[in-house]
């Protein structure tokens, strides 16, 4: 199958961006504010399915692409990234499972930012790793 693949103008590329940003603020100050005003988490502006998120999912998608051209060109981020690719569906269809684990074995907290920055590392060594053996 080929996939179609074409650049986006800058100055829509860059508008992206900027809704992207307002997005990204709209949840976070959105949330915040109305949290603070009810006095608990206000999901209003967190799920998935709203306008900021569509804001700012569609500004790191362009990102994303845009640095992944860039990346490409770079021999070893290269080789990094084609190692990666053919585990990629699994870690997208495990990952959820591989977390509860993580949570119920160890008993860890799920909101502190260490469990958050340090467990996607240890899904990809997990499921990398599943792979060789």
């Amino acid at each position: 199958a080929q996939f179609l693949v074409f650049d986006i103008l800058k100055e829509i590329r860059d508008s992206l961006y900027v809704l992207g940003c307002c997005g990204m603020l709209m949840h976070l100050i959105g949330t915040y504010y109305l949290s603070h005003i009810f006095g608990n988490i206000n999901f209003n502006y967190k799920m998935y399915v709203n306008v900021p998120a569509l804001f700012y999912s569609t500004g790191m998608f362009v990102f994303l692409k845009e640095l992944g051209s860039k990346l490409m060109l770079n021999n070893n981020c290269a080789k990094i990234i084609n190692y990666l690719k053919k585990y990629t569906l699994s870690i997208y269809l495990l990952h959820w499972y591989i977390l509860e684990a993580i949570q119920k074995i160890f008993n860890i907290d799920d909101t502190l930012l260490s469990y958050r920055l340090i467990t996607p590392f240890v899904i990809i060594v997990i499921e990398v790793r599943k792979k060789i053996f």
